[in-house]
């Protein structure tokens, strides 16, 4: 069952981006809304997908607060990811101490959008990663030091 409403939860999501009718997209705005509060963990994360993805206010304030809150504490690494898709950078500072999180997928997520931003002060936890007994975790603190080594050892750009 719970199958069956995400990807109904992920099909009205696809149904909000894609009609043109204000309406419409204000009732499936709604009822993506209301399926933040499900009782299948599979269907609040493709309400809240949906709902940042067409930059609506509901879905956004549960992003922004996301990483602080019980609510979300099995999917940050969705609100990371959303978080990233935003550009939202001013958030890299909540988001580095789940660069060490013992939530692979949060911690995996963490490394790679701190990477992409090539954030200087998770170089440390980027090499923790390569530690980890996790070979998902080490790819990932691989991939991430790898983009901050590349980002700093280019040669800046000259006028002339």
């Amino acid at each position: 069952l719970e199958d069956i409403r995400s990807y109904a939860a992920q099909h009205l999501g696809v149904s909000l981006v894609e009609n043109k009718d204000a309406m419409a997209r204000q009732l499936l705005a709604g009822r993506l809304a209301a399926a933040l509060d499900d009782r299948h963990r599979a269907v609040r994360r493709e309400a809240l997908f949906a709902l940042v993805n067409v930059d609506d206010r509901r879905g956004l304030d549960e992003v922004t607060t996301g990483l602080d809150t019980e609510r979300w504490q099995h999917d940050r690494d969705l609100i990371i990811r959303c978080l990233y898709d935003l550009g939202k950078r001013d958030f890299a500072v909540k988001i580095r101490p789940f660069a060490d999180d013992g939530d692979d997928d949060a911690r995996i997520a963490a490394l790679y959008v701190l990477g992409q931003w090539q954030d200087t002060e998770s170089r440390s936890a980027f090499e923790r990663a390569l530690a980890s007994p996790t070979e998902r975790v080490k790819r990932a603190g691989t991939l991430a030091l790898s983009t901050l080594t590349t980002a700093t050892t280019q040669a800046p750009m000259s006028k002339f």
